[in-house]
């Protein structure tokens, strides 16, 4: 689950941990890393706690029928 129209790297970069095993805070539009706990926003990628403070990618999704696409940048 991402916010509509976002979704995050896998890896937090001063970890290598995958934030995509993190909690997800639906209502905050947040995901926090498993590994120190530290939260980022899912529309922007920017940490919003520490210990983090360097950003995650975020890309462009859409749903086309039953297919989610997201958008890499090459």
């Amino acid at each position: 689950m991402t916010t509509p129209g976002t979704s995050s790297g896998t890896n937090a970069h001063h970890a290598e941990a995958s934030i995509a095993e993190g909690e997800i805070w639906p209502e905050e539009c947040e995901i926090e890393c498993p590994k120190h706990g530290s939260a980022f926003s899912l529309v922007t990628g920017e940490p919003v706690t520490l210990p983090a403070t360097q950003p995650v990618p975020v890309y462009a999704v859409r749903v086309d029928g039953g297919d989610v696409l997201v958008e890499v940048p090459q």
